[in-house]
């Protein structure tokens, strides 16, 4: 009994410690409700390059903001510090 709960809190381990590795994926929030939503997404791809979309939208007054950028990014020390091109790399639309 004590080596099958060993080695179950081990292969436990071991996935628990796999999957912190894994950063790149899709991240999205939400926030908001019927007069005001915005919206947040990340994509991380494992090449190193991401892209993010931002989309506000508030009824009144009637507007809706969207922002896109891409760039890269780096993992240092379990820290992700992400590099774009501000003239090339983001787009600013007001609707």
């Amino acid at each position: 009994m004590k080596t099958f709960t060993l080695i179950l809190f081990l292969i436990s381990s071991l996935s628990i410690i796999g999957k912190s590795n894994q950063i790149p994926g899709d991240y999205l929030y939400k926030s908001g409700n019927a007069k005001h939503n915005i919206e947040y997404k990340l994509q991380l791809f494992k090449d190193g390059t991401f892209t993010f979309h931002s989309l506000t939208n508030i009824e009144n007054p009637p507007q809706k903001n969207y922002l896109f950028g891409k760039g890269t990014w780096a993992n240092e020390a379990k820290v992700i510090t992400f590099h774009t091109n501000k003239e090339n790399d983001i787009n600013e639309n007001t609707l």
